[in-house]
């Protein structure tokens, strides 16, 4: 027996009602979630994708149905994950991640229940759930809510954002198979997964032939079937252990050079979260270039408020072990962060609305 239909927020459609368009939606989720359901099931060859920037300014690229077809293979067999396989799309199918959630179903014959994106996705479900891909703050609240249904897994991969300390020591603890995702829009959905769960691997390795070098600019290159053997240059800095496995190390564009000291913001953050952890402060953070006359850029550290002012000297940056010429020099204190499309933290508007 394999799948004939889909359950969306539990309304049953079958596979031919899809190819037909004799369907209702409800939300403005569910409508674009049954468009490309109908355009997929009906042998549609190239789809328009917004892409996140991660590459650049966000543009509109064309994806072919062979690179979305490729992309599903590779995880289906990196995750072996079988016919018949219940699988729950819980994050937006307006991006890739979410739109590849809905391939492997369709090319794998994987039984597909799709929920409209909520923070704990878990929570109606009911049925055993073999396969899942989530952001962290869902996979933080459905380990938190329903530990049962995760650990049951066969496999979570979880993209989207950076996952925490805290998290990760978490998943570090369980068995289930559950991977951290490198991708984006460019490279139609992840071309690498790094274990999190026992045994935990230190890096990410690639999928099928997709090989990594790293140019001139300390950019990581991505070239292989998915990207049509062409280079694909993104804006990631890594360290690289081979042509197949890397440590990700941050975002070009997140090195700030102050007073001539090339700092890698995210890992900064890295230390500075540990610390925050350890004091059990709960705002949300990151850290930000602005222009100084006598460093050229000044590294400060942006805290969303929550009624909570840390004195600057009350930060003890020397037991993190950040080196001084790496420090923040101020705190800027802001009432909201503003979030992208995606989740993420906007750091640029968030500090310039602050």
């Amino acid at each position: 027996m394999t799948p004939a239909s889909l359950l969306l927020n539990n309304k049953l459609f079958s596979y031919e009602q899809l190819r037909s368009g004799k369907y209702e939606s409800s939300t403005p989720f569910e409508e674009h979630t049954l468009l490309f359901c109908k355009q997929w099931l009906n042998g549609q060859e190239v789809f328009e994708q917004k892409t996140s920037g991660s590459t650049g300014k966000p543009k509109t690229i064309k994806i072919t149905r062979a690179q979305m077809q490729l992309s599903a293979r590779l995880t289906v067999e990196a995750l072996s994950l079988k016919t018949n396989d219940v699988a729950l799309v819980c994050i937006d199918t307006a991006f890739i991640g979410g739109k590849m959630m809905l391939v492997r179903g369709f090319e794998h014959k994987l039984q597909l229940i799709i929920k409209e994106p909520s923070s704990n996705p878990l929570e109606p479900i009911k049925d055993p759930i073999d396969f899942i891909a989530m952001v962290p703050i869902q996979f933080e609240n459905s380990l938190l809510n329903h530990q049962k249904k995760v650990v049951s897994c066969k496999a979570i991969i979880i993209g989207g954002a950076a996952i925490n300390h805290s998290l990760a020591e978490k998943i570090a603890q369980l068995k289930t198979p559950i991977y951290s995702t490198y991708g984006m829009t460019e490279t139609v959905s992840h071309v690498a997964l790094k274990r999190l769960s026992n045994p935990i691997d230190h890096y990410f390795t690639t999928l099928g032939d997709v090989k990594i070098e790293i140019n001139s600019q300390e950019q990581l290159m991505i070239n292989g079937a998915i990207t049509n053997h062409q280079n694909l240059i993104t804006n990631d800095r890594v360290e690289l252990i081979s042509s197949t496995e890397f440590r990700w190390l941050g975002r070009n564009d997140n090195v700030v050079n102050s007073g001539g000291i090339k700092i890698q913001l995210e890992e900064v953050e890295n230390q500075i979260e540990r610390y925050f952890e350890s004091k059990n402060i709960k705002n949300r953070f990151f850290l930000y270039g602005i222009p100084d006359d006598y460093l050229g850029t000044k590294l400060i550290l942006c805290v969303e408020t929550n009624n909570i002012i840390m004195p600057m000297d009350s930060i003890n940056f020397l037991s993190m072990g950040i080196n001084k010429l790496s420090r923040p020099k101020d705190i800027i204190y802001i009432n909201q962060f503003i979030e992208t499309k995606s989740g993420k933290i906007n750091r640029t508007e968030s500090y310039k609305n602050r």
